[in-house]
């Protein structure tokens, strides 16, 4: 049996069969969905060396404590935890996991370099993650940035017919007359 516990409280917090994760990446996924506690926040130590376990290696041991932390301060997790963000979170619509990330020093406005330059706000805005948009908002995000295509947000939410959504933006203040690189303005009218 493979356990996890909170090294400040002590509290069980997994208690599941050591087969059923390979490495330290499962574990802390299997939490990020259990408790929202984002993956980049999460450090495993071994219970009996203190060791910290690695990525990519398989499980030693079945006793671990967890510590969760946040990237304040700490340079070398916020680009994780910026990542995590937008490829996870927005994406997903994990608020509660979002939230922590936001709290927690990840940039609101950070761009997907590694599909089409766009943001957390253009990735829910696309998937129809209402709560998602409005925690976004509520930070203050950047509506009209652009991704590599010229589109914003506005325009992903209405090519994706996210009418309650579009409303939103607009209502937020949203530029309606931007222009992607072709010259298309959004199409909002089919969704008054």
């Amino acid at each position: 049996m493979l356990r996890v516990c909170s090294r400040v409280s002590g509290e069980e917090l997994a208690a599941e069969p050591k087969n059923k994760f390979w490495d330290v990446v499962a574990v802390k996924r299997h939490l990020r969905a259990k408790y929202h506690y984002p993956m980049s926040f999460q450090r495993l130590f071994e219970s009996e060396s203190g060791f910290e376990e690695l990525p990519g290696m398989p499980l030693k041991t079945t006793e671990w404590q967890l510590v969760v932390t946040s990237t304040l301060g700490r340079p070398d997790l916020e680009d994780r935890a910026t990542e995590e963000f937008v490829m996870y979170a927005a994406k997903q619509g994990h608020v509660e996991v979002a939230r922590a990330l936001l709290d927690g020093g990840a940039n609101k406005d950070w761009k997907d370099g590694a599909t089409s330059e766009k943001t957390a706000l253009m990735h829910a805005c696309a998937r129809g993650h209402i709560e998602m948009v409005r925690l976004l908002l509520e930070a203050g995000v950047n509506m009209n940035l652009k991704d590599a295509e010229g589109k914003t947000a506005l325009m992903h939410a209405a090519r994706k017919g996210q009418g309650e959504i579009v409303h939103l933006l607009l209502e937020a203040g949203a530029d309606r007359n931007l222009r992607d690189r072709r010259g298309n303005v959004a199409e909002i009218s089919h969704l008054d």
